[in-house]
């Protein structure tokens, strides 16, 4: 037991240790990203643009589930600890998906202190939610914004697939018959699945030194004459206001029936996206750490700026695979208590049907708390 403890404590500090040195290299993909997805590109460049997009992807997967689709010089002893990712991939061991998969199995068998568990729980959560989630978050955004942008060289961009078999076409005219406009000009998807296969350099880093610059002269669009049709560009090139609102980040919801109604849609739109929620990232889905109710007061206490207590994380503590309220001798007085403690939110977020007992014989507590008890039991 011992020395599975340790070996699984090695492999998440060792996984904590990666997360933290790709972290800032995914966060500066994703601004090479943004920084070209520009207007007017032509087909080709439309298309390096989504090859680096489908790398800064690579590397996102690689963080989350720990896959490696492409050739590098570490060497990775650490076995995979999860079942989320493509089947026959080779892993590294050390992502947030084995992070919380170790987190889970040393807490189900007891292989560490309470006081421990609790401090991973808080770091694994902090990198999957805060800091990855948000980048997964960033980097979708920044394909969404890229597949609305409009270009003189090609009439659409369309998006096939999902990872790890997305496909990016661009679409548009091939001659002067309109009946072309749908041709595909350039058609691109990932080369790379694997390390064994991947034809790029070692633990290369493409974004570093990419550029792509508005236009091509090979590509540019002419009228039946061989004039570049001037017209056409501009027209291409002027930006509405339903392009400025996306990017602010109001969607277009369809027709608006009158400017108060927009107004009010998007203030809505705004306030839903001021609300803490769960991130849904573009890498697939993932191992999520169980919301045990000792883990969530301890959260709560941080939100609300207080200490956590020793003896509600003792009642808030699973014991035998089952959740024990043991609250005799446990005062709740004022109704601001119950407020801090979110005892009754901690304990109806845990899995109702795991708990063995609860007990109040000599409980004593305010007129609010009857409710919350009630509800246990």
């Amino acid at each position: 037991m011992r020395g599975e403890a340790q070996r699984l404590s090695a492999q998440l500090e060792a996984a904590f240790t990666e997360i933290e040195r790709l972290k800032p290299i995914y966060c500066r993909a994703i601004s090479q990203l943004e920084t070209h997805a520009v207007p007017n590109l032509s087909a080709q460049s439309a298309g390096k643009w989504f090859e680096l997009y489908l790398r800064v992807a690579d590397l996102g997967v690689q963080i989350r589930r720990g896959e490696i689709r492409h050739r590098t010089k570490q060497h990775f002893t650490h076995p995979c600890m999860h079942n989320t990712g493509t089947k026959g991939a080779v892993h590294s061991g050390l992502s947030i998906d084995d992070g919380n998969a170790i987190y889970l199995l040393m807490e189900t068998r007891e292989l560490a202190k309470e006081r421990r568990l609790s401090q991973w729980f808080i770091r694994i959560d902090g990198l999957d939610r805060d800091d990855i989630g948000q980048l997964d978050k960033k980097l979708s955004s920044c394909l969404d914004h890229f597949l609305e942008l409009r270009s003189a060289y090609y009439v659409r961009l369309e998006l096939n697939g999902k990872d790890p078999h997305e496909e990016l076409l661009a679409l548009g005219e091939t001659g002067v018959d309109a009946s072309q406009k749908n041709q595909v000009l350039v058609k691109t998807s990932r080369q790379c699945f694997g390390p064994k296969k991947c034809s790029c350099k070692e633990d290369a880093e493409p974004w570093n030194g990419f550029a792509l610059k508005p236009g091509d002269p090979h590509t540019e669009p002419r009228s039946s004459n061989g004039v570049v049709n001037s017209a056409v560009l501009a027209q291409k090139e002027d930006v509405g206001i339903l392009d400025i609102k996306r990017q602010w980040g109001f969607g277009d919801n369809g027709d608006r029936d009158t400017d108060a109604a927009a107004l009010a849609r998007d203030a809505a739109e705004l306030a839903q996206r001021r609300k803490p929620r769960r991130v849904v990232t573009s890498s697939g889905g993932g191992v999520r750490l169980a919301p045990s109710a000792k883990n969530l007061y301890i959260q709560k206490c941080e939100e609300n700026g207080t200490k956590p207590k020793p003896h509600m994380q003792t009642i808030l503590t699973v014991r035998n695979g089952s959740l024990q309220l043991n609250l005799s001798q446990v005062g709740f007085h004022p109704a601001d208590d119950l407020q801090d403690l979110r005892f009754g939110h901690c304990a109806n977020s845990y899995d109702p049907h795991a708990y063995a007992k609860v007990s109040s014989a000599s409980a004593f507590v305010a007129y609010p708390f009857p409710n919350v008890l009630t509800s246990l039991l």
